[in-house]
């Protein structure tokens, strides 16, 4: 049995054998040159986290089966490599460019670094090359790749100038280069196909070509954030197929909306803002363009009305910025009859007048933003009509009146800027009970008296709270201190009284709390001392007592920390010379003794301290204020106090 059995065994064994000598072939179906070229681009990855490269790249198998690899139908040739979004780390391999039938190579979206090889220049037949969103650095190679028809190598570390023969390359449809740090200025241009230029973010100077008013199937044009110099030459307005139109953050010279844009009706987004133009009246020739949905000309100077026409021409308009002008005279009512605004952001100009009552008529606004102004009257009750409002800014007019209690219909409503008003009366309930999604209320520097409702609990989504400078009493109602989101809480100038509760430890994430200037007293809580990503405190001018608690030591963020003004007593913890952080620090005005520790920040004024001025204080070279007076302190000054330069 056993002789019949071992020339089975050895059958079994050789047949075992010729398998795995069979599966060790690589595929005879795959190119050689190309299943070279994979694997080398496959040896240059450092990290595939999703491990698709790692488990489907099997050179046994056909590479027309790999994942992101694509064949042609006639021959098993590589044409095409798809392997974006896959957070994929390494470098390109130069032996990519062996891969001599690839038409489309996109890599986008992943963690590659180093340089972009100059042997993609030898992919003869490429027609897409998308890179976008690495995070490769060097030049742009200068090479031509006659068949290319969509470059997009934006959001990279690129540097150096833009190599000319990629702007004359006939078959170019789409160039985006956008979001690196290239230099130099923009080439002549010979791109007849053109439609998608896209250059911003970047660090360009010199003059935008002429030659691109030549480029007449453009539709979206973005040299944004540059530093491009000049005219905008006329000949932009020879394209009359455009649609996206965004020169901003230059420093372009000359007419900001040339005549020759009156031809561009088709454009729909037009940015100029934060350049260096002609100040003066807005041009009407920007009022044949009433293709329009947003228009940005923000910080460009322009001067005087708004055309009292102004909104009849834009049917479709639905973002409007004119910030940071010098417009004047009245906020223009016929604005209402641009229906489809969704953001109207007029800030920092001259407006007189009161609110126009037509503003309250624009059901698909989400912003309205005209604050620094100059806005009177005492109704602003129409803005309560805004049902799809999320963001409000009337802040630093002179607006008075009451907070309209109607403002609870703006249910929506993620942030309400009022500060730097005349505004009077107390603060409605009605918006404490209602305004659910509010994150951010800033009501500081009116005339706004009475207590903090209670109701104010009700707004979880609170992360801003400043109502400082009013005329605010009672006290701190007991609910603010549970609103976990709760990130900055500044409540001071006011009238406020009582104590400083322990729950005040329930606010976790505040980074800012200032309670100075109010009438509060008792002890420091010691749950203070509880919140790890406080950076400023400011308690200063209450009357708090007792001594400062040693748990402040915990707030190893903090970098201002000021009890001046008070009635504490005691020593200085020694705990505070540890802040790492810390560049302000004033405890003056108090009844605090004991010797001066060494602290880094000081404002030490008008205490009980003794013994003599650290000589260590004169290392602290990056030290511009010392407060020690009105103490009692002995000794000499020490000489290395004269190290100090930086002393205002």
């Amino acid at each position: 049995m056993k002789a019949l059995q071992s020339p089975v065994l050895e059958l079994i064994i050789s047949f075992l054998f010729i398998l795995e000598c069979v599966s060790a072939t690589p595929n005879p179906k795959n190119h050689p040159g190309d299943l070279s070229a994979l694997l080398a681009f496959k040896s240059h990855i450092t990290s595939d986290p999703h491990n698709i490269l790692t488990t489907t790249w099997n050179p046994n198998t056909s590479f027309c089966s790999w994942t992101g690899v694509s064949c042609s139908r006639r021959r098993p040739r590589v044409t095409g490599l798809q392997l974006d979004s896959l957070s994929l780390a390494g470098t390109i391999a130069p032996e990519i460019g062996n891969l001599s039938f690839l038409a489309f190579l996109n890599l986008s979206k992943n963690a590659f670094t180093g340089h972009i090889p100059n042997s993609i220049g030898s992919l003869r037949r490429l027609k897409v090359l998308s890179i976008f969103n690495n995070m490769l650095d060097g030049p742009i190679p200068a090479v031509h790749l006659p068949r290319l028809r969509s470059l997009s190598l934006f959001e990279n570390h690129l540097v150096g100038p833009i190599p000319p023969i990629i702007f004359s390359i006939p078959t170019l449809e789409k160039l985006s280069l956008s979001t690196n740090s290239l230099t130099g200025e923009i080439p002549a241009l010979y791109l007849p196909r053109l439609r998608f230029l896209r250059l911003s973010y970047n660090q360009l100077s010199g003059e935008i070509p002429k030659e691109l008013g030549e480029i007449v199937s453009l539709n979206f044009l973005s040299l944004h954030e540059n530093r491009l110099t000049g005219a905008i030459p006329s000949s932009i307005g020879n394209l009359t197929q455009l649609n996206h139109l965004y020169l901003g953050s230059n420093n372009l010279t000359g007419d900001a909306i040339p005549a020759s844009f009156g031809r561009l009706t088709k454009l729909q987004f037009l940015h100029l803002e934060g350049n260096a133009f002609q100040a003066g009246p807005m041009p009407r020739v920007i009022l044949n363009m009433s293709s329009l949905v947003e228009i940005n000309l923000n910080f460009l100077g322009f001067s005087g009305s708004i055309p009292t026409d102004f909104g009849l021409h834009f049917p479709f308009l639905q973002g409007l910025y004119l910030a940071r002008n010098d417009f004047s005279g009245p906020i223009p009512g016929f604005l209402s009859n641009a229906s489809n605004l969704v953001v109207l952001e007029i800030s920092r100009n001259m407006f007189t007048g009161s609110v126009p009552v037509s503003l309250g008529d624009l059901p698909l606004l989400q912003k309205l933003n005209l604050a620094y102004n100059r806005l009177s009257g005492g109704s602003i009750s129409m803005l309560s009509n805004l049902s799809s409002l999320i963001y409000l800014d009337l802040s630093y007019n002179e607006l008075s009146g009451t907070i309209p209690s109607e403002f609870k219909n703006l249910e929506k409503l993620q942030e309400l800027h009022l500060t730097g008003n005349r505004l009077e009366g107390s603060i409605p309930e009605e918006l404490f009970q209602s305004m659910i999604n509010l994150g951010t209320l800033s009501l500081d520097q009116n005339m706004l008296s009475g207590p903090i409702s209670s109701y104010v609990g009700n707004l979880t989504r609170l992360q801003k709270v400043t109502l400082a400078e009013n005329a605010l009493s009672s006290t701190i109602p007991s609910s603010i201190w549970g609103l976990a989101e709760l990130i900055l809480l500044d409540l001071s100038h006011n009238f406020l009284e009582g104590y400083l509760p322990a729950e005040v430890g329930n606010l976790k994430f505040s980074t800012l709390m200032n309670l100075s200037s109010n009438r509060l007293l008792g002890f420091l809580p010691i749950t203070l001392g509880h919140l790890p990503m406080l950076v400023n405190l400011d308690l200063h001018n209450n009357s708090f007592s007792g001594s400062i608690p040693q748990s402040l030591s915990n707030l190893i963020s903090l970098s201002l920390l000021d009890l001046s003004s008070n009635s504490l007593s005691g020593e200085i913890p020694k705990s505070l010379t540890d802040f790492q952080y810390l560049t302000s620090l004033n405890l003056s005005f108090n009844r605090l003794e004991g010797e001066l520790p060494r602290l880094r920040f000081l404002s030490l004024s008008y205490n009980q301290l003794s013994g003599e001025i650290p000589r260590e204080l004169g290392e602290i070279v990056s030290l511009n204020f010392l407060g020690l007076h009105g103490n009692r302190l002995t000794g000499a000054i020490p000489s290395s106090i004269g190290n100090l330069t930086q002393l205002k």
